[in-house]
């Protein structure tokens, strides 16, 4: 989550602690007692040097370049934006919350669906069977990023039943990598395993302790009252049904998006790019008029709702038909490189539960009361540039899945229909 805070109190500088840190951003949480804050991240950029470095210009320039802005020209705030704070909000208020719901996303999981494109390359029709996250692990495995190939499916994760749920929980503890982490009070408690320290039986062990501590669990054990609960209240919350939905905005796959990003930069060159009419501000701002709005989505005063998918039967040819598919996909993008904060807090048994902390919902479980929320994060802005950096490590994917002799079959088996292909409700 991002939002803008004003700190009038300094004492509360204390109540902010250390949660993580990737290599753009410092990742603090709250553990004080103000409502307005009670269960917020603050995500902090790295700077070095000049804070001012992070646009592409002067301060009043616009941080996205000309043909980014035409892109996204229906969200006004985002080809205005001269900071990446600036463009970030822009793109998670007016772009992702419409999509995603206010009860997750405030601006202030990887793919679940396999693709299916017309004109797809025969040799890439393994993408239509097994899933990329299952690909992607034996590219890293060979790479050395990883020592064990996991048995977790985001299939599984955005199966919409509760037991698929479950089943992806379960084999995300059996493997966790950097897709799993759990905090206790502050303090991590359970995540990628330390080879020359903890096996993961000693981390179980270790988070079973944790978890007894608060958690009702009976003869099962409270890791797998835990497992459950958090299957539970995840499906409960619709936010894996809301993330497929903008997932599935990819309606041709990386394929797909190469040619229509070709096509695209191909038109922008040309003395005509569209029917529309390009306009240059006195700001120097670029906008586009286009005729009419995208097919994928519709754009009702700058908001956009998901239609059901159009079926592509041939390859983008026309400028709008191109730009609406790069901009589904780098949306699409976003929602399948997201990550979700799921929050529990115990609380007394005369809660109400129409506690007024925002987001928050207060859930029973085994005869006790827990404030839960879940939350989406690293909702930022994909750029265009990045497109043939995709393509490339699809293909890297794709073959090292193909070139790998000890193939796991249970990668093949057949999946759901719900599942099966983006162009299925």
């Amino acid at each position: 989550m991002m939002a803008y805070m004003n700190f009038l109190d300094v004492r509360e500088a204390d109540n902010w602690h250390y949660r993580g840190e990737g290599a753009a951003n410092l990742v603090l949480a709250y553990n004080g007692s103000d409502p307005a804050l009670i269960g917020k991240v603050l995500r902090l950029r790295k700077l070095v040097g000049n804070a001012g470095k992070l646009s592409h210009g002067a301060k009043e320039t616009p941080i996205l370049l000309p043909e980014e802005q035409i892109l996204w020209a229906e969200w006004p705030r985002m080809a205005a934006a001269t900071s990446t704070a600036e463009l970030n909000h822009a793109y998670i208020g007016d772009v992702l919350r419409p999509l995603l719901g206010d009860k997750h996303v405030d601006p202030g999981p990887k793919c679940g669906f396999l693709p299916v494109f017309p004109v797809m390359n025969e040799d890439n029709l393994i993408k239509t069977i097994v899933s990329r996250f299952a690909m992607h692990q034996t590219l890293k495995l060979s790479q050395g990023k990883i020592k064990n190939i996991s048995k977790y499916s985001p299939l599984d994760l955005f199966s919409g039943s509760e037991s698929g749920i479950y089943k992806a929980i379960c084999d995300l503890f059996m493997t966790p990598q950097n897709n799993l982490r759990i905090f206790c009070n502050g303090k991590e408690v359970f995540g990628e395993f330390d080879d020359t320290s903890t096996s993961p039986e000693e981390a179980r062990v270790q988070l079973e302790n944790v978890l007894g501590e608060f958690l009702p669990s009976g003869a099962e054990g409270p890791v797998v009252a835990f497992q459950k609960l958090i299957s539970h209240l995840l499906f409960r919350s619709n936010v894996l049904k809301k993330l497929l939905i903008v997932q599935k905005l990819d309606v041709v796959d990386i394929e797909g998006s190469i040619q229509a990003y070709e096509m695209f930069l191909k038109h922008l060159k040309s003395s005509a790019p569209h029917s529309g009419v390009q306009e240059s501000t006195p700001n120097g701002k670029i906008t586009a008029t286009t005729g009419s709005p995208p097919q994928q989505t519709n754009l009702l005063n700058g908001t956009l709702h998901v239609n059901e998918p159009r079926k592509h039967t041939k390859v983008p040819r026309t400028f709008e038909e191109c730009r609406t598919i790069i901009r589904d996909f780098l949306i699409s993008a976003t929602a399948k490189d997201c990550g979700i904060m799921l929050t529990l807090l115990p609380v007394g048994s005369m809660m109400s539960d129409d506690i007024s902390l925002p987001g928050s919902y207060v859930v029973t479980y085994s005869g006790r009361q827990y404030l839960h929320k879940v939350h989406l994060l690293d909702l930022d802005v994909k750029q265009l540039k990045k497109l043939p950096h995709y393509f490339q490590l699809d293909k890297e994917i794709v073959t090292a899945y193909r070139s790998c002799s000890c193939m796991d079959s249970s990668f093949s088996t057949p999946l759901p229909d719900c599942v099966v292909s983006s162009e299925d409700s």
